[in-house]
Order: C-alpha cells, then structure tokens, then sequence
C-alpha cells in the first residue's frame, strides 16, 4: 500500500490518483463494506406501501408518500393512509385524508415504519 494513502478513507473518496478498490477478502474491503452497511440507502418506491406504526405500539397505516421541500431537497412530511383501527381526527390530515407526520419523528425504518406520534396531532 502507498504510504500516501490512508486506509481508513473508503477508496471511492481518495482522489482519483489514489483510488483502488480494496481486494474482496481484505480487512480493508471488510471496513469499507462495514461503512457502506451504515449508510444504506433506501428508495422511496421501496418504502411506500410499508406498515406504519407508532412509537406506542398502535397500527398506523400503510405509507403512501414523502414529501419534500422543493428548494432545499429536504424530505419534510410522511404521508400514511389510515388503518381501519384509527380514528384519523387524533392526527394532523391532509386534503386526501392521509395522516401527515413530520419526517424527523422518522424513529425506525426497518420491516415497519415506526414514527412519534408527539407534536402529530391536529
């Protein structure tokens, strides 16, 4: 290895004369797999239709879509279309009657949605 190069920095942030990709059975390719898992990256199309629930335990919905800021590419709101067992006047609605939460009480992503119901109500 190149004394100039650090191991630690993933090989896909070196400047393009230092750039090499770890072999697959290094430590190196390992620690680089490692950073990649933390950073997953998750579509939209991928999330949308997944149950929600709420931090409490109680069924949401389903997900049917984030929105964004358009200026900033921030992802603003989480819109969900209520289950059968929820009375959606607890909740902030938008004009199609999905519940509107606000993406940073985003808690978990994972088989479900999990999302804080605190400062979600109407």
């Amino acid at each position: 290895m190149r004394d100039d190069v650090d191991p630690l920095v993933p090989w896909w942030f070196r400047p393009s004369t230092a750039r090499r990709k770890p072999k697959s059975g290094s430590s190196l390719a390992a620690l680089s797999r490692a950073r990649d898992a933390l950073t997953m990256k998750l579509l939209a199309t991928d999330l949308r239709g997944k149950t929600v629930m709420s931090d409490e335990g109680l069924m949401l919905g389903r997900l049917r879509n984030i929105t964004t800021d358009e200026k900033t590419g921030d992802l603003t709101d989480v819109l969900v279309e209520p289950g059968e067992d929820v009375d959606p006047r607890l909740f902030r609605r938008d004009q199609r009657g999905y519940l509107v939460f606000p993406f940073e009480n985003v808690r978990s992503v994972r088989d479900v949605i999990v999302v804080s119901t605190v400062n979600a109500t109407y």
